[in-house]
């Protein structure tokens, strides 16, 4: 393989398998977290406490996801590499941060519409419940991606032994 297949290689590779992965932890995190609900009390809408350790749950799943989703494929593609391996943490960095994204707009377009809240919560009867939709409460949230991307790539960078310059060895002259 020539080193311009294997930059372009290193370039496309980790970003491409991190937006692929970032539409599956969407999903994942659909699966995985319960919705917080809104029930009718009193002819208020509220959120119980129990339902607001839910939602702050979601989150926690959504971290979850993202490191793992971060931290294995880099891993993996780290140690596979061709070219450059700043190439690769760059590449998987950026598909990183682009997956968080993607697995945040899945998740929550699996999920109960925002834009309908309002006209399903007021025709609510008592007693009745509401799904919240499926967001990020912190956008912050969303470094949970490349951060499970940099811990992997690093790791196996650090873990990689360095390979010593060939220098030329000439044996000194015997001649006066």
């Amino acid at each position: 393989m020539s080193r311009a297949s294997g930059r372009r290689r290193d370039w496309l590779l980790p970003a491409l398998t991190m937006l692929v992965l970032g539409a599956l932890g969407g999903v994942v995190w659909w699966v995985v977290a319960t919705p917080a609900e809104y029930v009718r009390q009193d002819g208020q809408v509220v959120m119980t406490q129990l339902e607001l350790s839910r939602r702050f749950a979601a989150d926690g799943w959504y971290v979850v996801i993202g490191l793992l989703a971060g931290l294995i494929p880099a891993l993996v593609l780290m140690m596979r590499r061709h070219a450059d391996p700043l190439v690769t943490v760059i590449s998987g960095l950026l598909g990183a941060l682009a997956a968080a994204w993607v697995a945040r707009w899945v998740g929550g377009a699996l999920g109960q519409d925002p834009a309908q809240m309002k006209a399903l919560a007021e025709a609510l009867k008592e007693g009745q419940t509401l799904p919240v939709p499926l967001t990020l409460t912190w956008a912050w949230e969303v470094l949970a991606w490349p951060l499970g991307w940099l811990l992997g790539a690093v790791g196996v960078l650090f873990a990689t032994p360095v390979a010593e310059p060939e220098e030329e060895f000439s044996a000194p002259s015997t001649r006066p």
